[in-house]
């Protein structure tokens, strides 16, 4: 079975581009008869370096054409039995994927579009996105999301099959669990830093638990690259994977106050070695971390982030959502489990 993935590949670094990477590296070789081949749709230039920078108009729909002359050209030469679109669900990019699915189907090929956001929060955006968005999910084989709700939300416009399709961590050994200390001392987050991820919140609660060592990993933007932090948080911008894992290794609570999330492969990485989690209740993070795996919270409110980690200082507490999240991770987050999804909805959309 020959898969024609449009996505984003590294550099830069991102959670989609990531997950293409490692789906293609799994496969290489033709694995359980699967060839993967992806259209690069990564950002580069000034757009690459700055996330939140404005679009030009008609750099945009330049963009769209040289990847659709790209994609028409990837049809020929590939004849893949199916393509899958990876979309971050932004309205320009959901107009460029409905054309490509247009394409396919021209060339009698069936599409598979994965939505790698919280659907609903980017399709009422506004008008133009709510448009692009019902267009593209009309023009889907299969329709493919990160979690629960945005499978209820995408349900509403259309009879194609909508699955969960949960994002996975390949990045660290089995084995590599952490250790469960005595002391609560470290807590960790990974991401960017911006408004948006909830770390004014997250500041807020630092002011109040001084005694604890509060370590951001991500690159900031906006008023987080010059503003005045309390004491006893400290900053190491991007760092490489392995130095995350070592990071989170070290540590004794990963926290993640986002206000908006599809999936986070931040979260999946800390579940991955083990790591008490502390996550708010958007995208997939109550779903990951259901049945007492660990402590989920309303975003927006710094008091019940500090609330959460003053109850991890409970040793016998931290020891036991250890072990919860870690196996939640091996049954349902380990690359094998993903792609075994992924192959069946394949074969499912080429018959």
């Amino acid at each position: 079975m020959n898969v024609l993935i449009v996505s984003p590949l590294p550099p830069p670094s991102g959670g989609i581009a990531t997950w293409t990477e490692g789906i293609r590296n799994y496969y290489q070789g033709g694995r359980d008869g699967v060839s993967i081949a992806v259209l690069n749709t990564s950002l580069t230039g000034r757009r690459a370096e700055v996330v939140s920078n404005q679009r030009n108009f008609w750099d945009e729909v330049k963009r769209t054409w040289t990847l659709l002359r790209a994609f028409r050209r990837m049809l020929r030469e590939e004849r893949p039995d199916v393509i899958h679109l990876n979309t971050a669900g932004a309205q320009f990019g959901m107009y460029r994927d409905w054309l490509m699915a247009r394409a396919a189907h021209h060339a009698g090929v069936p599409v598979v579009v994965h939505f790698r956001c919280d659907v609903q929060n980017k399709a009422e955006f506004n008008h133009r996105a709510f448009r692009a968005f019902r267009w593209l999910v009309k023009k889907a084989d299969r329709i493919l999301v990160l979690n629960q709700a945005s499978q209820d939300y995408v349900k509403r416009f259309t009879e194609t099959p909508v699955d969960v399709v949960c994002n996975y961590s390949a990045l660290w050994e089995r084995d590599s669990v952490i250790s469960v200390r005595e002391k609560l001392r470290r807590v960790v987050y990974v991401g960017r830093v911006w408004e948006n991820k909830g770390i004014h919140e997250l500041l807020e609660a630092a002011a109040q638990l001084p005694d604890i060592e509060i370590h951001l990993f991500g690159r900031e933007y906006g008023v987080f690259e010059k503003m005045e932090y309390p004491a006893n948080v400290h900053r190491h911008g991007n760092v490489e994977h392995a130095r995350v894992r070592e990071e989170l290794l070290a540590s004794d609570v990963f926290v993640l106050p986002s206000h908006t999330e599809g999936f986070s492969n931040a979260l999946v990485e800390a579940m991955a070695v083990g790591l008490p989690c502390v996550a708010t209740d958007v995208g997939a993070n109550a779903e990951m971390l259901s049945d007492g795996c660990g402590i989920v919270i309303p975003p927006f409110m710094p008091e019940k982030l500090v609330a959460a980690i003053e109850q991890l200082r409970d040793t016998s507490m931290r020891r036991e959502l250890s072990a919860k999240v870690h196996d939640r991770y091996l049954q349902n987050y380990t690359i094998e489990a993903v792609t075994a999804k992924l192959a069946s909805v394949w074969s499912r959309c080429c018959r």
